[in-house]
């Protein structure tokens, strides 16, 4: 307790450290025990220039949105480095329901287990106008967000905002309600990024169900490579890996891919309706169409090591389904519509040039570019990774490391698969097709399978219950097609006029039990197409009234000649077409051979 004795102690006790504290400073004050500085310390004529000091969540933005961005302006920044992500906004907001409401908002999201020097980070970003996080429990203030955990995610366009406009062409374009963004860890400024964009709708994420969703209009693009992938759809579902799941890179046995090459936790891809697909194959591949052999350089000239990729579209109404760790993709044909040609179908479409128009300008008859194509209900693509070194390079040096491996097309019950390969002159039907990429010992192998299949080349038509088409090896060998019997092969003949009969227009018919192979024989300086006909196998002459028979037949069918069809114009009753008729030059006949003809009857043979 404080008295009038114990007050006066404490003023003069401080009144005489006063005293002696003046003495001291008056009679020592003035002594500096420091040594001097040496003189290269000195400021000269004005103090040195302190930069700003650039913090951690400055420097992450930069990497994230690039610099300059205008995340590096808004008033709220925030880094959580244990939670792996962080975000720019201007307001924040809590609403009612216990939602946060931020605006503009942008984040990013940089997995833990990364390069610590940050030089390779992988970085997913997303910006949108609005953005209502759901947190565990409830926040007045940004700095308690580091002790929540977001349960749900809902982002959108700005409501204050006007609805978006059709697109003109005279007006800069808008930028996406919600855009996300993937670096495949590489900077920002490479410019070979994966982003999603989504207009018309909204975003949500709700952690309970691994599940992000929207009903909006999607745009995924791939802008890795020269010709940048994409895809346009209505609605979208991504379904991410749980915490506790094995790597993504075990599941189905595939080996795991290099950083970049899938989304960080996605493990399903989902797109609802309206898919338009547009992606880039090597040439080389084969899929829809023959592969492209490389062309020999000419002496003195280097080879070129570059292939330009042709474009593959696929459009369906229906859903597009991709499994990132297996690295297949599945697109289906909507169940409800039409029947026949008037159903909505799985189309997919091959853009490559066309042998008769390359270097050339194109014509009506001779167009730059085919459009190979197949319709389908159901379709299948299976991709892998490119063998290392031998992945094919766009023209701008970068790498196409995706092909496909395998397809598989089917249609549904009662429907058929349709075929046409301008590029190679086929035309199918059946039930189900297959493709297979080219390996190290033969090219590409397409298989349709069905009964009734129907195949057309050249105007030739084949019925058979399984038809195997093989491509052109790396070398241009080894093209060969072959047929599971029964069957019948109807041969054309080009030079019939467009109203002459059936029997006038296909006078020769091969029919066989077992098989049909077609083969190239080269005999002297010209190049046939040799049949191989097994089992029960008959050639039949409607024109002539003769037929040969025999368990293996051999058919050698006379080529074009290019020089006739020079010189010899197409006289008015011709196939508008010209070309001179292709009819059988040789044929040989093995067991039980049997000939019947109006001149000559061979009753039994063992070969002629």
């Amino acid at each position: 307790m404080w008295t009038p004795k114990r007050i006066l102690i404490l003023i003069a006790g401080l009144a005489l450290f006063m005293t002696g504290y003046g003495i001291y400073a008056f009679f020592l004050g003035g002594i500096d025990g420091l040594p001097e500085l040496p003189i290269s310390y000195a400021w000269g004529d004005s103090p040195p220039h302190i930069g700003p000091v650039e913090n951690k969540i400055e420097k992450k933005l930069k990497q994230a949105f690039g610099d300059p961005c205008p995340e590096l302006k808004r008033s709220i920044q925030l880094d959580l480095p244990p939670k792996g992500w962080g975000l720019a906004a201007n307001t924040f907001e809590p609403e009612p329901d216990g939602r946060i409401k931020l605006s503009p908002f942008s984040a990013f999201m940089i997995p833990k287990n990364q390069d610590k020097k940050g030089e390779k980070l992988e970085i997913n970003t997303i910006r949108c106008d609005v953005a209502y996080l759901t947190l565990d429990r409830k926040i007045s203030n940004m700095a308690e967000l580091g002790n929540r955990k977001v349960i749900a995610v809902e982002l959108c366009r700005d409501p204050a905002k006007p609805p978006r406009k059709p697109p003109d062409k005279e007006q800069p374009p808008e930028p996406p309600d919600i855009t996300i963004r993937n670096n495949r860890g590489t900077p920002f400024e490479d410019g070979d990024d994966l982003e999603l964009t989504i207009n018309d709708g909204h975003l949500f994420f709700e952690e309970a169900k691994n599940l992000i969703w929207t009903n909006g209009n999607v745009k995924l693009v791939d802008f890795q490579g020269k010709n940048p992938t994409k895809i346009n759809a209505k609605g979208m579902e991504l379904h991410l890996t749980k915490e506790n799941n094995a790597a993504q890179g075990k599941a189905g046995g595939r080996p795991k891919g290099k950083k970049g090459d899938t989304l960080a936790g996605v493990e399903k891809l989902i797109l609802l309706s309206q898919v338009d697909m547009q992606l880039f194959v090597d040439s080389r591949s084969g899929f829809l169409g023959g592969a492209e052999a490389p062309k020999q350089p000419a002496a003195g000239v280097a080879a070129q090591e570059t292939q330009e990729p042709e474009l593959v579209i696929i459009k369906t109404q229906g859903r597009f389904t991709y499994d990132l760790p297996k690295d297949l993709a599945w697109f289906d044909s909507p169940k409800t519509g039409g029947k026949g040609s008037f159903r909505d179908q799985v189309v997919v479409r091959r853009k490559h040039k066309s042998p008769d128009g390359d270097g050339k300008q194109p014509t009506q008859q001779f167009p730059l570019f085919d459009l190979d194509e197949v319709k389908c209900d159901h379709l299948v693509l299976q991709f892998r990774r490119k063998v290392e070194g031998a992945a094919s390079a766009n023209s701008d040096g970068r790498s196409i490391n995706k092909e496909i491996e395998s397809a598989r097309a089917t249609a549904w019950n009662g429907e058929m698969v349709d075929l046409d390969m301008p590029s190679e002159k086929i035309h199918a039907t059946s039930l189900e097709l297959e493709f297979f990429c080219a390996t190290a010992k033969r090219g590409p192998k397409i298989i349709l399978r069905g009964q009734p299949l129907m195949a057309a080349k050249e105007g030739h038509v084949l019925h058979a219950q399984e038809l195997v088409l093989v491509g052109a090896d790396k070398n241009g060998n080894g093209q060969e097609a072959s047929a599971k019997g029964p069957g019948q092969f109807d041969m054309f003949d080009k030079s019939a006029p467009n109203d002459a009969p059936e029997s006038r227009k296909f006078p020769w018919k091969a029919v066989f039990k077992d098989s049909l192979t077609s083969t190239k024989d080269r005999v002297g300086n010209k190049v046939f197409d040799l049949l191989t006909l097994k089992g029960d196998a008959a050639l039949i002459d409607e024109e002539h009234k003769q037929a040969l028979q025999a368990q293996r037949l051999l058919i050698w069918l006379e080529p074009d000649d290019p020089d006739r069809k020079a010189n010899n114009p197409t006289p008015p009753t011709e196939n508008p077409s010209g070309t001179p008729r292709q009819k059988p030059s040789k044929l040989e006949a093995f067991d039980q051979v049997m000939l019947i003809s109006p001149d000559m009857n061979v009753r039994k043979a063992d070969h002629l």
